[in-house]
């Protein structure tokens, strides 16, 4: 599904692209960790920008870490 802010995905797709499973995504959610979703109906949607940018946050963090670290 697209849209004109970029593409969706469902909590499926999400869950791949993230390397989880569907429970460990779930979990995140109701932990209050992982990208933002919304819900469209009965159905919960992530955008593909919000996991991008949450696996950016990520990568950056732990380079952060590494450093401190080393430091």
């Amino acid at each position: 599904m697209a849209t004109a802010d970029g593409a969706l995905l469902t909590r499926y797709e999400a869950a791949e692209y993230l390397n989880l499973s569907l429970d460990g995504l779930n979990q995140w959610r109701k932990d209050g960790y992982g990208p933002a979703s919304f819900a469209l109906g009965r159905k919960r949607y992530y955008r593909r920008a919000e996991v991008d940018a949450f696996i950016s946050h990520q990568e950056q963090a732990a380079w952060a870490d590494r450093s401190l670290t080393r430091a």
